[in-house]
This record gives C-alpha cells, sequence and structure tokens, in this order.
C-alpha cells in the first residue's frame, strides 16, 4: 500500500495537478478570507468557508486523472494483475489525494493565527471548524474517486463528480425552493431508486438486479406513500439539508460548539464511498 501511495503522491506533485489544485484553491478561499475577516472584521474563519462553496468542483481535479486516466491506457491491468490487494490499491490512492489536499489544509491553518494578530479570533472553534472541513474535503475527494472508477473518460468523471460534488455542497442554497408537496417528495424519491440501481447495476456488472434495486425501492416509496402521504410533506427538503455537508459547518459556526458526531459522519461518509470504489474495481479485476 505505502508503494501505491508514494506512487501516487510522486505523480501529483511531479506533474502539474497538485499544484494547480493548491494554487487556486488558496487564491479563490482567500479572496473570501481577505473580504470576510480582513475588510469585515469577521472574527471566525467559518465565514469564508461557507461562502467559498463553489471551490468545492477542484476536487474533481484530483480523482480525474488517476483512475480514469489508468483505465483509459491500460495501466490498471498492472495494478490488477499485482498481488497487492484491490483495497490496498484503492486505499493507497485515496491517501494520496488527501495528502495533497492536507498540504492546501496546511496553509489554511494560518488564517486563524492572521485573523488573532490583528484582533481577536475564535482559536478553538477556529481550528476545530479547520478539522472538520478537512474531513469534509476528504468525503468530497471519496465521492469523486468512486464516480472515477466507474468510467475510463476523463471528462466523463471530471464532470460528472464536479456535478455530485458541486450539488452536495449547494445543496442549502436551493432546498428551501423546491415545494413541500408530497407528490413532489416522492417523485424525487423515486428518482433516487433509480439512479441508486443504476449504480448497483454498475458495481454487480448485472443490469437485472440494478433493475430489481429500482424496482423494489419504488414499489415500497408508493407504497408508503399511499398508506400515509402526508409522512412526503416536506421530507425532500429535509433530506436535502441532510445532504448539504456544509449546512454541519454552519451549525458550529452559529452554535459556537464542537459536535463529535460531525466527524463521526463525515469520516463514515468518506469510508463508505471508499468501500464503493473498491467494490467497484474488484468487479473490473476478476470480470
Amino acid at each position: 500500500m505505502f508503494a501505491i501511495y508514494k506512487r501516487e503522491v510522486k505523480s501529483f506533485f511531479t506533474s502539474l495537478t497538485a499544484y494547480i489544485f493548491i494554487a487556486i484553491y488558496l487564491v479563490i478561499f482567500g479572496r473570501y478570507f481577505k473580504v470576510y475577516n480582513l475588510d469585515a472584521g469577521m472574527t471566525t474563519i467559518g465565514y469564508p468557508m461557507l461562502a467559498s462553496y463553489w471551490v468545492y468542483f477542484l476536487f474533481s481535479l484530483l480523482t480525474m486523472k488517476s483512475l480514469p486516466e489508468e483505465r483509459k491506457e491500460k495501466i490498471d491491468q498492472l495494478l490488477f494483475t499485482s498481488p497487492v490487494s484491490m483495497t490496498k490499491i484503492v486505499i493507497g490512492k485515496y491517501l494520496a489525494m488527501c495528502t495533497v489536499w492536507f498540504a492546501t489544509f496546511a496553509v489554511l491553518c494560518t488564517c486563524p493565527l492572521i485573523i488573532n494578530y490583528f484582533g481577536h479570533s475564535e482559536l478553538l472553534t477556529d481550528y476545530t471548524l479547520l478539522v472538520a472541513y478537512f474531513f469534509m474535503g476528504c468525503v468530497f475527494i471519496a465521492v469523486s474517486m468512486f464516480i472515477s472508477s466507474l468510467t475510463e473518460s476523463q471528462l466523463v468523471a471530471a464532470i460528472t463528480s464536479l456535478v455530485v460534488v458541486f450539488l452536495i455542497g449547494v445543496a442549502s442554497q436551493f432546498s428551501s425552493r423546491i415545494t413541500t408537496s408530497a407528490y413532489v417528495s416522492m417523485i424525487m424519491f423515486v428518482g433516487l431508486c433509480v439512479i441508486l440501481g443504476i449504480i448497483a447495476g454498475i458495481l454487480t456488472r448485472n443490469g437485472f438486479f440494478g433493475a430489481g434495486v429500482t424496482l423494489i425501492g419504488s414499489l415500497v416509496i408508493l407504497l408508503i406513500f399511499v398508506i400515509n402521504k402526508n409522512l412526503f410533506e416536506g421530507l425532500i427538503q429535509k433530506f436535502i439539508e441532510k445532504l448539504a455537508l456544509p449546512m454541519y459547518l454552519q451549525s458550529i459556526v452559529n452554535d459556537n460548539m464542537v459536535d463529535i458526531r460531525i466527524f463521526v459522519f463525515f469520516i463514515s461518509v468518506a469510508a463508505l464511498f471508499v468501500f464503493f470504489t473498491i467494490q467497484s474495481l474488484s468487479k473490473r479485476r476478476y470480470s
């Protein structure tokens, strides 16, 4: 696993990928840091974190180069035939991407000190926010890596992961605009079942299984809807709000309290999508 990790880290830093990611991220974040903290005098770093949500698209840069490119050039076959387990391969790649993100995060860690130098900063709250922010980035990397494992096209991987990560990042921005109608909630949950069915079909390489997941899930939702329609009133809004990861950071900013459940949630989601990636690539290895 360490050999895979070293190879990936070297690949990121001998090419321009890591430097482009770090530079663009810091420029965008730095702009919001200047506006909110240095100019407006905000005492917490949470405001530029929440305002710079559109920077999340950069995480697709890290994953689009690794898995899709190797699959397209058939380099992945060398890894698949190696004695190293798929779990170690995926974790090695994932940790390498997180290392690039950590290099960016290390620079961000100086922001509370800058705020404190020019005025007053809630250092404990800010560094708690930064740790949560780092784990949120690890979730975005895990999600993007899973999406990249499903295709050999760098363009498709980049666009798809960009859209998904961006939607997760800004979900809270448009959840209030969605109608609370029970019918709309039911239709959107059926659509979610279709998406899950497609993913299940790709992971198992079995279209019938994917169709079965879609059919059973849709029937269950329709049955619940018929029994208790009121249950779906505003349900899709609540679901989207739970999906919006930055909202968990906002709870720390608003309440000025540390909730260990936020860290457990981020780590669990990241681990889940790393597991999905392992399963996706394992199916290709033995197919």
